[in-house]
């Protein structure tokens, strides 16, 4: 499933999953996460649904990587909890004007997500934008029923 290209050149795409690679990786973080988006693309409908999905997983992915890698506080193995707030605090920034309280239980089931990927030896780069997708395709449906049976229960 993975593109090793080590041993073969293909113009351009092996430059660019060199550039975008880590060392030994040989461009796996950069095809699954190809391959992640273009399966939410495809099981998700919503337009909007799949921007917030995508732009969350982009920025604050990239931003837990950056600030994890000089955090201190390790859990779970190699991740930090510097680099969970990251990815928590920026999906917030991203999800609450436009989803409000629901934006920022998605920011932290994305964030545990993102947070236990290797322990479940599940890559997310593939699993993360597809279940951000689906989790704030659903959460208008789980607030409409919260408010149905608070308002509507008599007493």
């Amino acid at each position: 499933m993975y593109f090793y290209l080590k041993n073969h050149h293909i113009p351009i795409i092996s430059e660019l999953l060199r550039l975008c690679g880590r060392k030994n990786e040989y461009g796996k973080g950069a095809v699954l996460f190809a391959v992640g988006l273009l399966i939410t693309m495809i099981l998700i409908e919503n337009i909007d649904v799949v921007f917030y999905a995508i732009l969350v997983f982009s920025i604050s992915d990239a931003l837990a990587t950056l600030v994890g890698v000089r955090g201190k506080i390790k859990i779970l193995g190699r991740k930090t909890l510097e680099g969970f707030l990251a990815f928590f605090i920026s999906a917030v920034l991203i999800l609450y004007i436009p989803y409000g309280i629901c934006g920022i239980f998605v920011a932290f089931v994305g964030a545990l997500v993102e947070l236990i990927s290797r322990k479940i030896k599940i890559d997310d780069n593939l699993i993360l934008p597809l279940f951000l997708a689906f989790i704030l395709n659903i959460c208008p449906y789980m607030l409409l029923s919260y408010h149905i049976q608070t308002f509507c229960s008599t007493p």
